[in-house]
Protein backbone atom coordinates (compact mmCIF):
# COMPACT_ATOMS: atom_id res chain seq x y z
CA UNK A 1 0.00 0.00 0.00
CA UNK A 2 1.23 3.74 -0.88
CA UNK A 3 1.30 4.93 3.18
CA UNK A 4 2.97 1.13 4.10
CA UNK A 5 6.25 2.42 2.31
CA UNK A 6 6.62 5.49 4.78
CA UNK A 7 7.29 4.04 7.72
CA UNK A 8 10.04 6.55 9.09
CA UNK A 9 12.74 4.55 10.12
CA UNK A 10 14.04 3.51 6.60
CA UNK A 11 12.77 6.95 5.18
CA UNK A 12 15.09 9.04 7.73
CA UNK A 13 17.85 6.48 7.18
CA UNK A 14 17.89 7.49 3.54
CA UNK A 15 17.43 11.22 3.23
CA UNK A 16 13.88 10.80 1.79
CA UNK A 17 12.17 13.98 2.92
CA UNK A 18 9.33 15.68 2.05
CA UNK A 19 9.29 20.18 2.83
CA UNK A 20 7.11 21.03 5.75
CA UNK A 21 9.09 24.45 6.69
CA UNK A 22 12.31 26.07 4.68
CA UNK A 23 14.83 23.85 6.52
CA UNK A 24 12.74 20.99 7.65
CA UNK A 25 12.08 17.77 5.13
CA UNK A 26 10.20 14.84 5.44
CA UNK A 27 9.94 11.96 2.60
CA UNK A 28 10.43 12.92 -0.68
CA UNK A 29 11.44 9.95 -2.48
CA UNK A 30 9.13 9.09 -5.94
CA UNK A 31 7.79 5.88 -3.89
CA UNK A 32 5.84 7.85 -1.52
CA UNK A 33 4.68 10.50 -3.70
CA UNK A 34 1.18 8.26 -4.29
CA UNK A 35 0.48 8.27 -0.37
CA UNK A 36 0.95 11.65 -0.04
CA UNK A 37 -1.30 12.30 -2.67
CA UNK A 38 -4.01 10.27 -1.05
CA UNK A 39 -3.10 11.77 2.14
CA UNK A 40 -2.82 15.42 1.06
CA UNK A 41 -4.90 17.74 3.45
CA UNK A 42 -5.65 14.99 5.68
CA UNK A 43 -4.74 15.04 9.29
CA UNK A 44 -2.53 11.89 8.74
CA UNK A 45 -0.52 13.58 7.01
CA UNK A 46 0.48 16.70 9.68
CA UNK A 47 1.25 13.68 12.11
CA UNK A 48 3.21 11.56 9.91
CA UNK A 49 5.19 14.76 8.94
CA UNK A 50 5.57 15.46 13.23
CA UNK A 51 7.08 11.99 13.69
CA UNK A 52 9.27 11.83 10.99
CA UNK A 53 11.11 15.14 12.19
CA UNK A 54 10.99 14.01 15.69
CA UNK A 55 12.65 10.72 14.42
CA UNK A 56 14.96 12.78 11.84
CA UNK A 57 16.50 15.13 14.46
CA UNK A 58 16.98 11.67 16.71
CA UNK A 59 19.01 10.02 14.03
CA UNK A 60 21.18 13.12 13.28
CA UNK A 61 21.60 12.94 17.34
CA UNK A 62 22.41 9.61 16.76
CA UNK A 63 24.96 9.91 14.02
CA UNK A 64 26.82 12.54 16.40
CA UNK A 65 27.05 10.12 18.99
CA UNK A 66 28.51 7.55 16.97
CA UNK A 67 31.05 9.39 15.32
CA UNK A 68 32.43 10.70 18.88
CA UNK A 69 32.62 7.10 19.87
CA UNK A 70 34.20 5.64 16.76
CA UNK A 71 37.17 8.51 16.39
CA UNK A 72 37.58 9.22 20.17
CA UNK A 73 41.29 7.21 21.14
CA UNK A 74 39.94 5.85 24.42
CA UNK A 75 37.45 3.79 22.62
CA UNK A 76 39.89 2.37 20.48
CA UNK A 77 42.52 -0.70 20.80
CA UNK A 78 45.36 -1.78 18.11
CA UNK A 79 44.96 -5.09 16.09
CA UNK A 80 48.28 -6.12 14.86
CA UNK A 81 46.15 -6.96 11.02
CA UNK A 82 43.72 -4.24 11.20
CA UNK A 83 45.38 -1.34 12.78
CA UNK A 84 43.44 0.94 14.93
CA UNK A 85 39.50 -0.32 15.35
CA UNK A 86 36.35 0.92 17.87
CA UNK A 87 35.59 -1.40 20.99
CA UNK A 88 32.08 -2.21 19.92
CA UNK A 89 31.52 -4.69 22.32
CA UNK A 90 34.61 -5.01 24.94
CA UNK A 91 33.37 -4.50 28.18
CA UNK A 92 36.31 -1.33 28.72
CA UNK A 93 34.06 0.80 26.54
CA UNK A 94 30.78 -0.04 27.64
CA UNK A 95 30.23 2.98 29.58
CA UNK A 96 30.94 4.94 26.14
CA UNK A 97 28.14 2.93 24.56
CA UNK A 98 25.91 3.30 26.96
CA UNK A 99 24.39 7.09 25.42
CA UNK A 100 24.57 5.32 21.81
CA UNK A 101 22.40 2.00 23.03
CA UNK A 102 20.18 4.46 25.06
CA UNK A 103 19.60 6.43 21.84
CA UNK A 104 18.84 3.68 20.14
CA UNK A 105 15.83 2.67 22.70
CA UNK A 106 15.11 6.19 22.52
CA UNK A 107 14.45 5.79 18.45
CA UNK A 108 12.45 2.37 18.56
CA UNK A 109 9.93 5.04 20.68
CA UNK A 110 9.93 7.07 18.71
CA UNK A 111 9.24 5.28 16.15
CA UNK A 112 6.28 3.53 17.38
CA UNK A 113 3.26 6.36 17.06
CA UNK A 114 4.60 6.38 13.36
CA UNK A 115 4.74 2.80 12.68
CA UNK A 116 0.70 2.72 14.10
CA UNK A 117 -0.29 5.23 12.56
CA UNK A 118 0.93 4.07 9.03
CA UNK A 119 -0.92 0.63 10.00
CA UNK A 120 -4.01 2.91 10.44
CA UNK A 121 -3.45 4.13 7.08
CA UNK A 122 -2.91 0.88 4.85
CA UNK A 123 -6.01 -0.34 6.63
CA UNK A 124 -8.54 2.36 5.69
CA UNK A 125 -6.87 2.16 2.26
CA UNK A 126 -7.56 -1.45 1.99
CA UNK A 127 -10.73 -1.03 3.21
CA UNK A 128 -11.45 1.35 -0.08
CA UNK A 129 -10.69 -1.60 -2.26
CA UNK A 130 -13.35 -2.21 -5.11
CA UNK A 131 -14.93 -5.59 -4.28
CA UNK A 132 -13.83 -8.02 -2.24
CA UNK A 133 -11.33 -10.58 -1.67
CA UNK A 134 -10.88 -13.14 -4.03
CA UNK A 135 -10.39 -16.68 -3.17
CA UNK A 136 -6.80 -17.74 -4.71
CA UNK A 137 -5.27 -21.00 -4.79
CA UNK A 138 -2.71 -21.64 -1.77
CA UNK A 139 0.03 -24.25 -1.50
CA UNK A 140 2.81 -24.63 1.02
CA UNK A 141 4.87 -27.18 -0.78
CA UNK A 142 8.24 -26.15 1.22
CA UNK A 143 10.07 -26.33 -1.05
CA UNK A 144 13.99 -24.65 -1.48
CA UNK A 145 16.60 -23.72 -3.75
CA UNK A 146 17.92 -26.83 -5.59
CA UNK A 147 21.91 -26.90 -4.43
CA UNK A 148 24.46 -28.87 -6.16
CA UNK A 149 25.71 -31.85 -4.51
CA UNK A 150 29.09 -30.24 -4.07
CA UNK A 151 28.01 -28.13 -1.60
CA UNK A 152 25.55 -30.36 0.27
CA UNK A 153 26.68 -29.70 3.99
CA UNK A 154 29.14 -27.01 3.70
CA UNK A 155 28.40 -23.39 4.84
CA UNK A 156 27.68 -20.93 2.42
CA UNK A 157 30.72 -19.31 2.48
CA UNK A 158 32.57 -22.78 2.25
CA UNK A 159 34.70 -22.27 -1.20
CA UNK A 160 34.57 -26.03 -3.66
CA UNK A 161 37.16 -26.31 -6.31
CA UNK A 162 36.85 -26.60 -9.95
CA UNK A 163 37.51 -30.17 -10.03
CA UNK A 164 34.16 -30.71 -7.77
CA UNK A 165 32.20 -28.52 -10.21
CA UNK A 166 29.52 -30.57 -12.55
CA UNK A 167 29.38 -29.60 -16.00
CA UNK A 168 25.87 -27.81 -15.32
CA UNK A 169 27.58 -25.53 -12.72
CA UNK A 170 31.17 -24.52 -14.99
CA UNK A 171 28.21 -23.81 -17.71
CA UNK A 172 26.41 -21.18 -16.09
CA UNK A 173 30.19 -19.62 -14.19
CA UNK A 174 30.85 -19.12 -17.48
CA UNK A 175 27.79 -17.38 -18.92
CA UNK A 176 27.49 -15.42 -16.01
CA UNK A 177 30.98 -14.35 -16.11
CA UNK A 178 30.65 -13.16 -19.95
CA UNK A 179 27.70 -11.18 -18.99
CA UNK A 180 29.89 -9.51 -15.74
CA UNK A 181 32.84 -8.90 -19.02
CA UNK A 182 31.24 -7.40 -21.38
CA UNK A 183 29.09 -5.21 -19.25
CA UNK A 184 25.47 -7.19 -19.74
CA UNK A 185 24.84 -7.12 -16.01
CA UNK A 186 25.32 -3.51 -15.78
CA UNK A 187 22.87 -2.69 -18.88
CA UNK A 188 20.00 -4.23 -16.58
CA UNK A 189 20.10 -1.36 -14.07
CA UNK A 190 16.59 -2.11 -13.51
CA UNK A 191 17.07 -5.55 -12.12
CA UNK A 192 20.49 -5.82 -10.96
CA UNK A 193 22.86 -3.57 -8.94
CA UNK A 194 25.84 -4.16 -11.39
CA UNK A 195 27.80 -2.24 -8.56
CA UNK A 196 27.56 -5.40 -6.09
CA UNK A 197 31.03 -6.46 -5.10
CA UNK A 198 29.51 -10.13 -5.94
CA UNK A 199 29.90 -10.01 -9.34
CA UNK A 200 33.73 -9.45 -9.37
CA UNK A 201 33.77 -12.89 -7.58
CA UNK A 202 31.68 -14.46 -9.78
CA UNK A 203 33.71 -13.28 -12.67
CA UNK A 204 36.64 -14.54 -11.72
CA UNK A 205 35.35 -17.80 -9.87
CA UNK A 206 35.97 -19.97 -13.20
CA UNK A 207 39.13 -18.64 -15.05
CA UNK A 208 41.66 -17.25 -11.91
CA UNK A 209 40.06 -18.53 -8.45
CA UNK A 210 39.04 -21.98 -9.65
CA UNK A 211 37.20 -22.59 -7.04
CA UNK A 212 33.33 -20.85 -5.88
CA UNK A 213 30.96 -20.77 -2.61
CA UNK A 214 27.43 -22.17 -2.63
CA UNK A 215 26.14 -18.44 -2.35
CA UNK A 216 28.62 -16.88 -5.20
CA UNK A 217 26.54 -19.62 -7.90
CA UNK A 218 23.59 -19.55 -6.58
CA UNK A 219 23.80 -15.85 -7.51
CA UNK A 220 25.41 -16.53 -10.77
CA UNK A 221 22.16 -18.78 -11.40
CA UNK A 222 20.16 -15.86 -10.74
CA UNK A 223 22.08 -13.41 -12.94
CA UNK A 224 21.73 -15.55 -16.41
CA UNK A 225 18.37 -16.47 -15.84
CA UNK A 226 17.32 -12.58 -14.91
CA UNK A 227 16.55 -10.97 -17.92
CA UNK A 228 14.26 -13.80 -19.71
CA UNK A 229 12.41 -13.60 -16.29
CA UNK A 230 11.99 -10.17 -15.84
CA UNK A 231 10.74 -10.44 -19.61
CA UNK A 232 8.41 -13.11 -19.26
CA UNK A 233 7.00 -12.15 -15.68
CA UNK A 234 6.22 -8.60 -18.10
CA UNK A 235 4.37 -10.52 -20.32
CA UNK A 236 2.05 -12.29 -18.59
CA UNK A 237 1.25 -9.65 -15.59
CA UNK A 238 1.19 -6.27 -16.96
CA UNK A 239 -2.51 -6.67 -18.52
CA UNK A 240 -3.69 -7.18 -15.24
CA UNK A 241 -1.86 -4.33 -13.34
CA UNK A 242 1.35 -1.92 -13.21
CA UNK A 243 4.53 -4.40 -13.28
CA UNK A 244 7.59 -3.18 -11.62
CA UNK A 245 10.79 -5.07 -11.66
CA UNK A 246 12.65 -5.00 -8.02
CA UNK A 247 16.53 -5.27 -7.80
CA UNK A 248 18.14 -8.47 -7.27
CA UNK A 249 19.24 -9.74 -3.54
CA UNK A 250 22.39 -8.05 -3.24
CA UNK A 251 25.09 -10.19 -1.23
CA UNK A 252 25.04 -8.44 1.42
CA UNK A 253 21.10 -8.88 1.86
CA UNK A 254 21.98 -12.43 1.51
CA UNK A 255 24.65 -13.00 3.46
CA UNK A 256 22.23 -10.82 6.51
CA UNK A 257 19.32 -12.86 5.92
CA UNK A 258 21.27 -16.21 6.39
CA UNK A 259 22.97 -14.62 9.78
CA UNK A 260 22.58 -16.55 12.75
CA UNK A 261 20.05 -13.33 13.32
CA UNK A 262 18.68 -13.35 10.28
CA UNK A 263 15.40 -14.67 9.22
CA UNK A 264 17.23 -18.16 7.70
CA UNK A 265 19.65 -18.60 10.27
CA UNK A 266 19.57 -22.40 12.18
CA UNK A 267 18.00 -20.75 15.36
CA UNK A 268 14.66 -19.20 13.24
CA UNK A 269 14.48 -22.49 10.91
CA UNK A 270 14.32 -24.58 14.30
CA UNK A 271 11.87 -22.38 15.86
CA UNK A 272 10.02 -22.70 12.66
CA UNK A 273 10.32 -26.39 12.96
CA UNK A 274 11.99 -26.84 9.55
CA UNK A 275 15.32 -28.59 8.79
CA UNK A 276 18.28 -27.11 9.36
CA UNK A 277 20.34 -28.55 6.30
CA UNK A 278 23.82 -26.28 5.37
CA UNK A 279 24.12 -24.30 3.19
CA UNK A 280 21.54 -22.04 4.29
CA UNK A 281 21.00 -20.30 1.12
CA UNK A 282 18.97 -23.05 -0.19
CA UNK A 283 16.13 -20.83 1.52
CA UNK A 284 16.27 -17.65 0.00
CA UNK A 285 13.61 -18.47 -2.24
CA UNK A 286 13.04 -13.92 -3.65
CA UNK A 287 16.48 -13.63 -4.78
CA UNK A 288 14.76 -12.69 -8.03
CA UNK A 289 11.28 -10.74 -7.68
CA UNK A 290 9.03 -8.38 -9.52
CA UNK A 291 5.79 -6.94 -7.68
CA UNK A 292 2.54 -6.22 -9.57
CA UNK A 293 0.54 -3.35 -8.43
CA UNK A 294 -3.56 -3.54 -8.40
CA UNK A 295 -6.25 -1.69 -9.04
CA UNK A 296 -9.15 -4.03 -7.09
CA UNK A 297 -9.79 -7.51 -5.65
CA UNK A 298 -11.02 -8.95 -8.61
CA UNK A 299 -7.75 -8.08 -10.41
CA UNK A 300 -5.29 -9.45 -7.78
CA UNK A 301 -7.42 -12.98 -8.32
CA UNK A 302 -7.22 -13.15 -12.35
CA UNK A 303 -3.45 -11.68 -12.40
CA UNK A 304 -2.51 -14.52 -9.45
CA UNK A 305 -4.95 -17.47 -11.57
CA UNK A 306 -2.73 -16.14 -14.73
CA UNK A 307 0.72 -16.62 -12.68
CA UNK A 308 -0.27 -20.33 -11.95
CA UNK A 309 -1.51 -21.43 -15.05
CA UNK A 310 1.91 -20.92 -16.41
CA UNK A 311 4.36 -21.46 -13.71
CA UNK A 312 4.55 -24.04 -10.72
CA UNK A 313 3.77 -22.87 -7.49
CA UNK A 314 6.14 -23.26 -4.51
CA UNK A 315 4.42 -21.42 -1.59
CA UNK A 316 2.03 -18.68 -1.08
CA UNK A 317 1.90 -16.00 1.42
CA UNK A 318 -1.61 -14.36 1.51
CA UNK A 319 -0.83 -11.51 3.98
CA UNK A 320 -4.31 -9.90 3.01
CA UNK A 321 -5.93 -10.25 6.59
CA UNK A 322 -2.47 -9.02 7.84
CA UNK A 323 -1.43 -5.18 8.12
CA UNK A 324 1.42 -5.74 4.94
CA UNK A 325 -1.96 -6.57 2.67
CA UNK A 326 -0.14 -8.21 0.11
CA UNK A 327 0.17 -11.56 -1.85
CA UNK A 328 3.65 -13.29 -2.18
CA UNK A 329 3.74 -16.12 -4.44
CA UNK A 330 6.61 -18.00 -5.41
CA UNK A 331 6.97 -19.93 -8.16
CA UNK A 332 9.60 -22.52 -10.30
CA UNK A 333 11.85 -20.53 -13.06
CA UNK A 334 14.25 -22.37 -15.20
CA UNK A 335 15.00 -24.61 -12.32
CA UNK A 336 15.08 -21.57 -9.46
CA UNK A 337 12.11 -20.15 -7.13
CA UNK A 338 11.39 -17.08 -7.42
CA UNK A 339 8.84 -14.74 -5.96
CA UNK A 340 6.11 -12.57 -7.39
CA UNK A 341 4.45 -10.12 -5.18
CA UNK A 342 0.95 -8.86 -5.47
CA UNK A 343 0.34 -5.49 -4.11
CA UNK A 344 -3.14 -2.87 -4.50
CA UNK A 345 -2.40 0.79 -5.72
CA UNK A 346 -3.90 3.46 -3.72
CA UNK A 347 -6.31 4.95 -4.80
CA UNK A 348 -7.90 8.44 -4.23
CA UNK A 349 -9.99 8.48 -1.10
CA UNK A 350 -12.43 10.56 -0.67
CA UNK A 351 -13.46 9.00 2.85
CA UNK A 352 -10.11 10.06 4.09
CA UNK A 353 -10.26 13.92 2.98
CA UNK A 354 -11.78 15.83 5.87
CA UNK A 355 -13.73 17.77 3.67
CA UNK A 356 -15.77 14.66 2.41
CA UNK A 357 -16.05 12.64 5.57
CA UNK A 358 -18.39 14.02 8.61
CA UNK A 359 -16.03 11.63 11.02
CA UNK A 360 -13.03 13.25 9.83
CA UNK A 361 -14.47 16.80 10.31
Amino acid sequence: MGCGASKAPGGSRHNTYRDTTPNETVFTAAKYQAAWKQLEGTPEATLIERHALVLKQSFNELHLQLIAFLFNPSNQDEHPDYGLRPLLSHPKAAAARKPLLDRLILLKEQALPLIDLVDTCIEKAYESMPGEPAVIAATQSGATQPIPACFEGLSLHDEVGLDQWSPEMSAVLEAAARMISNGEHASEAVHIDASDRCWLRVKTALERDKEVTSLMYLLAQHLTVSARFHTQMHALLSPHGEYRAVLMKSLAQCTSKTSHKGGYSAAALKAEGLEVRNPLCRHLRDVLRCSLVLDDHSALGKAHAALLAEYAPVDTKDRRLLPSRDVLQTVWFEGLIVEVQFHFRPGARPSMRPQASAHAR
